[in-house]
């Protein structure tokens, strides 16, 4: 695995019809998995709940899910402390 992608990049996909293509090496993160979820939960419309709960299909059966682990979580804050010495502001989820 050479990178995670991002719940925006399946955002795209939905809303502008994105390419996955290149990605066959990535994972996906369980905070992504879980973000998705909630956009399942969070459609008002059928419709939408259907695309969205497609998305995560997708998701979930493309690429594999990376866990948050204690590892994890320290490297998590180490990238958020380098990034916010550097005067970036990330946001909590990315």
């Amino acid at each position: 695995m050479n990178a995670l992608v991002d719940t925006s990049v399946f955002v795209g996909v939905e809303r502008r019809g994105v390419s996955l293509d290149g990605l066959e090496h990535a994972g996906v993160s369980a905070v992504t998995i879980g973000e998705l979820g909630l956009g399942v939960e969070m459609a008002s419309e059928t419709k939408e709940r259907s695309l969205r709960a497609a998305t995560l299909a997708v998701a979930e059966d493309r690429f594999d899910v990376v866990g948050f682990d204690q590892a994890t979580a320290i490297e998590y804050s180490r990238l958020m402390g380098d990034a916010r010495r550097r005067g970036r502001r990330p946001s909590v989820q990315d």
